[in-house]
């Protein structure tokens, strides 16, 4: 169990003690949050900026779904 910070749970080590039920690892109370995964990147996607980025086809293909076909005049 992770404790965020010293004043959560602040009793939880004297019953969070002794083999997991499951699997009999030990269980262990750590201060802090757990080490992150990996931060993925992504390719950049243009149409999700500001108004230079915004993909004129995307936007006309969201119109007409929503709206009916030739929802967005040029």
């Amino acid at each position: 169990m992770y404790r965020m910070s010293p004043g959560d749970y602040r009793d939880i080590s004297a019953i969070w003690r002794g083999p997991h039920p499951e699997d009999g690892s030990e269980l262990r109370v750590v201060d802090g949050p757990p080490e992150g995964g990996p931060v993925p990147v992504h390719p950049d996607e243009p149409q999700l900026t500001s108004p230079d980025g915004i993909d004129l086809g995307l936007l006309k293909h969201i119109g007409d779904r929503l709206f009916g076909k030739d929802s967005v005049e040029r």
